[in-house]
């Protein structure tokens, strides 16, 4: 491929530089100077005229001047002076960038004969730049998750100056949480690193502003600053908390479906779905809460959807949740305690004890004929029963016990005047609201609970007249006491008096052995089943006697042994803590529940051994202590995402009895892990000519994190040029670079690509690794020459090793394919001479002759040294310039002439021509007739005889003459014609005369 001399593009420019700064840093100049950049223009380099040995006349003499490919003009000649001077501003660090040398090599080309010379102009670095930093104002995300000692590379200041007045160190303004470090690249540059010296706390501080300044070492020092805006992202690691640990209510009982109640409030101190709170009923709420309350999720609060009933529930204890919308949930616990309050709902009633017994008419006043007992659902006031009679009637009511009566008689009675009564007994309650008459023998489930609670509060205050204690689970038969002997019957009055036991507890626990008056165990007795956590337990029994109708009160004591052992409702229980909870965080766990009482109860909790967690006991109001889970040390799911416990109950009862719940503790996931790469360098070569589409690298991450926050994606750094960009691209999923563009060695031998991996989490975090993508040369760009001088006329006698032009030989193309041979066609009386790097001169080889090639085109071959080689050729002509080296010649070498023996003088005999190779540059050829030797005697008239200076070849027939000093005459001829080597022979003319 053959190039023009004028062809010049960038990359020309940038490989001329590369060149020389390589290779003839590496080649001793013979003549250097040194000048420090930004020199006003104007501004002596050096005297070059005396450093090269030139006068002052052979500036202009041998047009010497400056060969330079640099694309500008950065010197000149002072031609008055023989000075080099600086002719354009000098950069350096446009010229040299960050080279540790910076030398302009120069040609100066001088003419007559053609020469050239190296000249090395070294260009000192000032401190005339200062540090900067591409990016003024940088933003990093970083969670609050992040432990103490992660690093977050920061951007490079760049300073264009060299050596000591290049960049030295960084400063970071004082800050608690960030301390700047440095680490070394292979490139030999100390990068700046954030580092976290301690923990982050968004809800503290959500943002951090530092200071990054650059600072250089030159004199005076310069510097740069970067704003670096720290934003802490929220990780969910605040729980809701709660305004109140317990919400108290009183309701009354007949309050209206769709009341609102009460409204909950918990607030949580993260941020966006981190902070939004939504409420629900605890996990372990009875359906008969669920059936009666209702909670808006969003609000908190909450409202009746279902009756209430005193008599049923005077309170509820709640269980209420507040969990965030993140990931993972954090939740809060707080108790709402909602008392009823009792209206007046339910009438009185009156339950015969026993059947009305006939009465004499002569029976005295006082003598008993029932047995009556009044109760009512209500509590309080509501639940305070009095009992009326008519006036009217001979019976009145006397109390006993509680709220038994006995009806007596009070007057005379005649049964012939009345021989029945329908007696009308009013119970009235002492609520509001009028009082009711209740049939007797009217009686619900609700009655056999009242019963029982009646007498077990009732009745445990007031001393029994006879009290008997057993233990629970007597078998069937077992004693209780010797009734008969207690009451002072004799066991006759058993059956005569119809002696029973009466109770209206459901079952009929106990019975009498008419036999031996004893009172003895009639079914099984649980304690538990009974009086349920009652510190108390006793059994109220009525003793009924007829003839005369009498009424015993016995109280039963039940004993409580250790039948029992401790359990929890949930046998294996699951808790999801997420790894970001604080250490010292509190966990309820559910309380195991005893049937026994006293000693016999739980009394305390163990928890099997772990390194995270520990038992504590919380004192509630009812005095019951409740196990927590208390967090001892942080989580780590990624080291251990399970933990296995063994939450054990213990009663104190002989023996000790126990029950267990299994703890699973599932470590929930908190995006608190950067993914990782496989390398923090990925190393790559490509050739230049690599197809499209090519597949590159793959780029691999993992992310210890699980879901979400364990999916990796992605993507080239934010700063990414666009050259990158319209390159190579990434697969975010995969991780693999596709090339999509043409490579060009020439344009960039190596790309340095900044990679981005993010996870999916909330927040996201990141890490970042660097691709080198090294471009091999092909050799895809051919040779060129360049002429550094137009080439001169050679003279046909110069002498061998004559400069005729001076050659560059260049190749876009690096290593072998950009190593350039030149060669002249084999005979060519031309060769190539090498100077330095791949500068060459065009020299004579061999005699030169302008009669035969006036004019040369020497081609030049230019081959690399690439695989396949590449060869372009350029034609130069070169003119040769005569010299008079050839004599004229005749073109005869006799000539016979006849003469007439009677010519006339001055007629022209006859005309002679000769001939001269070289150019007319030496004049006319001159022609001049000598006569000698032997002619001078044939006739004394032709003594001599010669033509005049003519540039005519004609011979004239002339007078005779005396000249006789030929070489005189040879002479004078040969000095008028300057720079000539011609040689005249005499020729012999023979003369005839004709008669």
């Amino acid at each position: 491929m053959t190039k023009r001399k004028g062809c010049r593009d960038w990359r020309w420019l940038a490989l001329w530089w590369h060149h020389f700064f390589l290779l003839w840093s590496t080649i001793a100049g013979q003549t250097r100077y040194s000048i420090p950049e930004e020199l006003k223009q104007g501004s002596v380099v050096g005297n070059l005229a005396k450093d090269l040995g030139l006068g002052l006349s052979e500036i202009f003499d041998r047009k010497l001047r400056v060969a330079s490919d640099a694309g500008k003009q950065y010197f000149s000649m002072d031609a008055g002076k023989g000075e080099l001077v600086v002719n354009d501003r000098i950069d350096r660090e446009a010229l040299c960038g960050q080279s540790a040398s910076c030398v302009l090599p120069l040609q100066v080309v001088v003419e007559n004969p053609l020469q050239s010379h190296r000249i090395e102009v070294e260009i000192r670095d000032i401190n005339d730049n200062t540090p900067s930093f591409l990016t003024q104002e940088i933003n990093l995300k970083i969670p609050e998750s992040v432990g103490p000692g992660r690093r977050f590379p920061l951007e490079n200041a760049e300073d264009p100056d060299v050596g000591s007045n290049s960049l030295k160190t960084y400063t970071l303004s004082k800050n608690d949480h960030f301390s700047l470090k440095f680490k070394d690249t292979t490139s030999g540059k100390a990068v700046p690193e954030l580092v976290l010296e301690k923990p982050l706390d968004r809800e503290k501080n959500a943002f951090h502003q530092l200071l990054l300044t650059a600072l250089d070492g030159g004199t005076p020092v310069t510097s740069g600053t970067c704003k670096i805006t720290i934003t802490v992202l929220d990780n969910n690691d605040n729980f809701p908390v709660f305004s109140e640990n317990e919400y108290k209510v009183v309701l009354k009982e007949n309050i209206t479906t769709g009341t609102f109640l009460v409204k909950l409030t918990a607030t949580d101190a993260d941020d966006g779905l981190n902070g939004e709170v939504r409420y629900s009923f605890g996990s372990r709420t009875p359906d008969s809460v669920l059936s009666t309350f209702a909670i808006n999720v969003e609000t908190g609060e909450i409202i009746l959807k279902g009756p209430l009933d005193y008599e049923s529930n005077k309170y509820y204890l709640i269980d209420i949740t507040a969990k965030d919308r993140g990931v993972p949930e954090m939740e809060g616990h707080s108790r709402v305690q909602l008392d009823i309050e009792d209206i007046n709902d339910n009438a009185p009633e009156i339950v015969l004890t026993s059947d009305p017994s006939p009465v004499p008419e002569d029976a005295r006043s006082g003598t008993v004929v029932a047995l009556i007992s009044a109760r009512d659902l209500d509590s309080g006031e509501n639940g305070k029963v009095t009992l009326h009679l008519s006036k009217s009637f001979p019976f009145a009511l006397k109390p006993s016990f509680s709220n038994n009566y006995e009806l007596i008689t009070s007057g005379p009675l005649d049964r012939e005047r009345s021989s029945e009564y329908n007696i009308e007994i009013k119970a009235t309650d002492s609520g509001n609201g009028s009082g009711m008459t209740k049939r007797m023998r009217y009686q619900d489930w609700r009655w056999l609970a009242l019963w029982w609670h009646n007498f077990f509060l009732l009745w445990n205050t007031i001393d029994g007249q006879t009290r008997y204690s057993i233990q629970e689970e007597l078998k069937q038969g077992s004693v209780v006491g010797n009734l008969a002997k207690d009451l002072g019957l004799a066991l006759s009055d058993i059956f005569d008096r119809r002696l029973r036991v009466a109770s209206q507890a459901g079952e009929q626990y106990f019975s009498v052995d008419a036999g031996k008056g004893e009172l003895v165990v009639n079914d099984r007795i649980d304690r538990e089943a009974l009086c349920g956590q009652s510190a108390s337990c006793v059994l109220p029994l009525q003793i009924v006697l007829e003839n005369p109708l009498n009424l015993h009160r016995i109280e039963v004591e039940i004993k409580d042994m250790n039948d029992n052992s401790p359990s929890f409702q949930t046998k294996e229980l699951s808790l999801k803590i997420a790894e970001s909870a604080a250490v010292g965080t509190r966990f309820v766990l559910e309380s195991a529940e005893d049937a026994d009482v006293g000693s016999n109860s739980v009394k305390s909790y163990t928890l099997t051994k772990n390194e995270c967690f520990t038992l504590k006991m919380k004192e509630v109001e009812d005095g019951k202590a409740v196990p927590e889970l208390v967090l001892e040390k942080p989580l780590d799911r990624e080291k251990k995402a399970i933990h296995q416990l063994l939450l054990t109950a213990l009663d104190g009862g002989n023996p000790v009895l126990s029950g267990t719940s299994q703890i699973t503790i599932t470590v929930l996931d908190v995006n608190d892990n950067f993914p990782m790469f496989e390398k923090n360098t990925y190393k790559v070569s490509l050739q230049e000519n690599t197809a499209q589409n090519t597949f590159v690298v793959k780029i691999a991450a993992t992310d210890a994190d699980e879901g979400p926050n364990g999916e990796v994606e992605f993507s080239f750094g934010s700063r990414t040029p666009d050259s990158v960009l319209s390159l190579f691209e990434i697969n975010p999923l995969t991780g693999e670079i596709h090339l999509k563009g043409d490579l060009d060695y020439e344009k960039a031998s190596s790309y340095k690509i900044e990679i981005t991996a993010r996870d999916k989490g909330v927040p996201e975090m990141e890490s970042h690794c660097r691709l080198q993508i090294d471009i091999v040369d092909v050799n895809d760009n051919t040779p060129e020459i360049v002429l550094t001088s137009e080439p001169q006329p050679v003279r046909e006698d110069a002498a061998s090793g004559t400069v005729v032009a001076l050659l560059n030989a260049r190749d876009a193309d690096s290593g072998n394919n950009s190593k350039v041979t030149l060669r002249v066609p084999k005979g060519s009386p031309f060769t190539l001479k090498p100077s330095f790097s791949n500068n060459y001169a065009l020299v004579t080889s061999g005699p030169l002759d302008r009669e035969s090639f006036p004019e040369y085109n020497v081609e030049i071959t230019a081959t690399d040294s690439g695989s396949p080689p590449l060869t372009s050729k350029n034609i130069i002509p070169v003119i040769i310039t005569d010299v008079n080296d050839n004599p004229p010649v005749f073109t005869q070498r006799n000539y016979n002439v006849y003469l007439k023996e009677n010519g006339v003088p001055g007629s022209i005999l006859y005309s002679v021509s000769a001939s001269d190779l070289d150019l007319n540059t030496d004049g006319p050829i001159k022609y001049v007739e000598v006569l000698g030797g032997d002619m001078l005697s044939q006739s004394q008239s032709f003594r001599s005889c010669m033509s005049p200076m003519s540039e005519y070849s004609d011979f004239t027939l002339i007078k005779p003459s005396s000249t006789t000093d030929f070489k005189e005459v040879i002479s004078v001829l040969d000095a008028s014609l300057p720079d000539s080597t011609w040689t005249f022979e005499s020729q012999q003319v023979r003369r005839k005369l004709k008669k």
